[in-house]
């Protein structure tokens, strides 16, 4: 997979956001929204896109501890 990040604002930022293309899809995360992506969900019945961005992004920049 070709990951692409554009943003990445943490939680501690005013309006935190994650914004990454993956093959060609666009992946978004809020924490008000959490995770979505603009893929088939009939072709991708569990998205592979999202795990894949969550797998390079730092969880404590979530909001998470590790």
């Amino acid at each position: 997979m070709k990951i692409e990040i554009l943003r990445v604002l943490g939680t501690r930022a005013q309006h935190p956001a994650v914004l990454a293309i993956v093959d060609g899809f666009t992946i978004r995360w809020s924490p008000r929204d959490d995770w979505s992506c603009t893929c088939d969900e009939l072709q991708f019945p569990t998205c592979p896109h999202i795990p894949a961005v969550e797998n390079v992004i730092a969880p404590r920049i979530l909001g998470g501890t590790k």
